[in-house]
């Protein structure tokens, strides 16, 4: 189990508003999902995979979906265990019912996709799915980023190296999803509007942070120029106290406009 990273993918797959997008779908699922699945890529050894429900459900019915999963995936499957459990960060919203498990080839980095389709169809059952896969720098993603028809809708929002799918199933009875690969000019785009992103900001916060600092000085000099030497001389004890001619003559003319 990792309490980290199960928090993160809690996170995004809950409150997806809240984060820079890298690359979004033109599909749009809103919705708590029912069902979140949390897959992180491991190369070289076994994937892991984490899926909570919403709310407590009978250990019979997760084990039933688990199967459906992985029979029809056809993963070599470890280990697997099933709990009732609080999940982190969110506590208040009761306890919820959890499956971790541990299977070989789960992503596969020659693939370039996720196998998407085969946990909509394990989960058909459920209205909202959010699957989320955490993989590393190397793999290159050239899979589907939506789809939509009168049976299911499904949107993914990348965010660096974490890959959230967002499904909503209309029907439960749907058949093959035809997903093809997003065309190499929008993911070359995405890449490129990812970096441009980052460079603009990088300027925009280099500059904001000049700007700041030239007003900072000019604060400091202006009320320095102001200051009469008793305040300067209050302010920094240490310094010589200069010749306060300009006070002098100034409180002489208060007492000759007084006589």
């Amino acid at each position: 189990m990792k309490p980290l990273k199960l928090i993160l993918g809690l996170l995004l797959a809950l409150s997806l508003p809240c984060y820079a997008q890298t690359s979004a779908s033109p599909v749009t699922v809103s919705g708590p999902p029912d069902v979140l699945v949390i897959v992180y890529q491991e190369p070289g050894g076994a994937d892991q995979v984490d899926i909570t429900y919403a709310r407590t459900v009978p250990h019979a019915q997760a084990m039933q979906d688990y199967q459906a999963l992985t029979q029809a995936a056809g993963w070599p499957v470890s280990t697997h265990s099933i709990k009732d459990a609080a999940a982190p960060m969110q506590s208040r919203s009761g306890p919820m019912t959890s499956i971790v498990f541990q299977a070989l080839g789960v992503v596969q980095d020659s693939t370039h996709t996720f196998p998407i389709q085969t946990f909509a169809q394990a989960f058909h059952s459920y209205k909202r799915i959010n699957v989320v896969f955490f993989v590393g720098p190397q793999f290159q993603f050239q899979g589907a980023r939506s789809y939509a028809d009168p049976n299911i809708r499904m949107a993914l929002d990348q965010h660096s190296t974490s890959y959230v799918y967002q499904i909503e199933i209309l029907h439960p009875n749907f058949g093959s999803l035809p997903l093809s690969p997003a065309p190499a000019s929008t993911q070359a785009g995405a890449g490129n509007g990812s970096r441009g992103l980052v460079v603009l900001c990088y300027i925009l916060g280099v500059a904001l942070l000049a700007g700041l600092l030239v007003y900072w000085l000019a604060s400091l000099y202006w009320f320095a120029s102001r200051m009469t030497p008793k305040e300067k001389q209050k302010w920094n004890p240490e310094a010589r106290p200069e010749d306060d001619t300009e006070g002098k003559a100034e409180s002489q003319q208060e007492v000759s406009a007084k006589k």
